[in-house]
């Protein structure tokens, strides 16, 4: 059974070979780096002193490479836009050590600073000229949200206010995912009941930096099970979420939809 079959089948409450495994797909299925690394050491996949990169530095989450998901067994892989929870992008790598001593690859804009008290205070977009907005305790694993929101006059409230934090996922964004779906696709689908391969991808969108420097998080969300879906989804609507073209004038996808 390939992964496709099995989650299909999982969703559809139907028995299946096994439990589908989802690790990494998303930001709350990932590992913590410290992990991923002994895990490979104890795998043999990698040799001692070979770092891991950190793709979620919020969560400080290891990246799930395709030979430790062939290992595994792992049914999904996942599809993420190109900036991290602090807005910095996992690009450029550069090395950074743990509390535990792990050596991993962080982002060029994993900008951090160490607190008087031995915390790790890290800012957003990698901005140090505005206030830091995670911190990670001494001895510890990830990071902690700063909350920078000003206390609220709950007879004040407007929803304008809120709106900064968010916007539509731009143009170069949209090209990102639409070349990551077509890059990610041919390794969704198992050759043999022995091979799976991923089967489902998702999007997680973020907001934007707010003036005080906090961040918003918007759900997870599945979009694609091919390249097709993602443009049921997406193509549609350009950079402000205006239809590109009249509905009923795209090609009918429902035979790509999954059956739930």
């Amino acid at each position: 059974m390939t992964s496709r079959e099995r989650i299909g089948l999982a969703l559809q409450h139907r028995e299946t070979d096994r439990i589908p495994l989802d690790l990494g797909g998303s930001a709350v299925t990932g590992m913590q780096v410290d992990t991923v690394y002994r895990l490979r050491q104890a795998l043999r996949l990698d040799q001692p002193g070979t770092p891991v990169k950190v793709v979620e530095p919020y969560q400080m989450l290891g990246d799930i490479k395709p030979d430790l998901m062939q290992v595994l067994g792992v049914d999904v892989v996942g599809l993420g836009k190109p900036a991290t929870m602090f807005g910095f992008k996992n690009e450029a790598w550069k090395p950074w050590t743990t509390f535990e001593g792990t050596p991993v690859l962080v982002p060029e804009g994993f900008n951090t600073e160490p607190d008087p008290n031995g915390d790790i205070l890290m800012y957003p977009e990698g901005d140090r000229s505005v206030p830091a907005s995670g911190r990670m305790p001494k001895g510890g694993f990830y990071f902690d949200a700063i909350v920078l929101q000003p206390p609220l006059d709950e007879q004040k409230l407007n929803v304008e206010d809120n709106l900064e934090k968010f916007g539509p996922i731009s143009e170069k964004d949209l090209a990102y995912l639409r070349d990551e779906v077509q890059r990610l696709h041919p390794r969704r689908h198992g050759s043999s009941p022995n091979s799976p391969g991923p089967f489902r991808i998702g999007v997680q969108t973020r907001g934007r930096r707010s003036p005080a420097g906090s961040w918003c998080d918007v759900p997870f969300f599945d979009v694609a099970d091919s390249p097709r879906m993602f443009q049921q989804h997406f193509e549609p609507y350009d950079s402000t979420g205006r239809l590109r073209r009249a509905p009923g004038t795209w090609p009918d996808l429902s035979e790509s939809k999954p059956r739930l």
